[in-house]
């Protein structure tokens, strides 16, 4: 994980319920038994220090990786290993459930590289947010397109719009050689590192999940998180 976000300074050490955002995350990771092996990947030497003191395993690059699927593909590079999931450091809610389902589309379609998960959206108006990137499914719920803006047919059509969360099941072949491939045009314009595997003409498959997953991005998904977390004890 990087500390430097650009929409949320810091954010891998932001407290949520006293707690910082990637120890939430590595949490959640550990629910998942099915790991041999967990790794933080970053490049800060306090998120090394505090994912150690909290018994976590640490990758540290100070290499100016272009994405997170990158660094995720160096932390691997030694380690045999058929299957690596890259979790996104902000995604807090994540946990054995969504990995596992996640995971199982790898193994039910064994021509899928890489696969990740969506969610139906519930509030239309947040598909206005540039924050939520939005995913359309074929009818084989595999992904063919992702976006921070709302996702139209090539007509103006409208196609129904899944929430992603920042999780990929990847083939470790894969992942090496995504790494390799040169940024896409809408990588590059939306920021967003699965397009490269789109528009490199690979596919993903997509788990969708029951429930909505807030990912933290700005200072007020963590309030939101911090509701959803009182809520969850009965707090009102």
């Amino acid at each position: 994980m990087r500390l430097g976000s650009s929409r949320f300074p810091g954010k891998g050490l932001a407290k949520l319920e006293g707690k910082e955002l990637i120890l939430h995350t590595l949490d959640g990771a550990r629910q998942f038994s099915g790991f041999d092996k967990l790794i933080v990947a970053t490049d800060d030497r306090t998120i090394e220090e505090l994912v150690t003191a909290h018994g976590g395993e640490v990758f540290y690059s100070e290499k100016p990786f272009r994405n997170g699927s990158e660094r995720c593909a160096a932390a691997v590079a030694n380690i045999d290993c058929d299957i690596c999931v890259n979790i996104q450091g902000d995604e807090v809610f994540i946990n054995g459930v969504i990995i596992g389902r996640t995971l199982r589309i790898l193994e039910w379609i064994s021509e899928l590289p890489v696969a990740t998960a969506v969610f139906s959206i519930a509030d239309p108006n947040e598909l206005a947010d540039h924050n939520l990137v939005k995913v359309a499914l074929d009818e084989n719920d595999r992904a063919i397109r992702f976006s921070r803006q709302p996702i139209t047919g090539d007509s103006g059509v409208a196609l129904v719009n899944y929430g992603h969360v920042g999780i990929y099941a990847y083939k470790k072949d894969f992942l090496t050689m995504y790494a390799m491939l040169s940024p896409t045009a809408g990588e590059i314009a939306e920021s967003l590192e699965q397009l490269r595997i789109l528009e490199s003409g690979f596919p993903i498959g997509a788990a969708r999940l029951d429930t909505p997953v807030l990912s933290i991005n700005t200072p007020e998904d963590l309030l939101a998180a911090s509701k959803i977390l009182s809520q969850e004890r009965g707090v009102r």
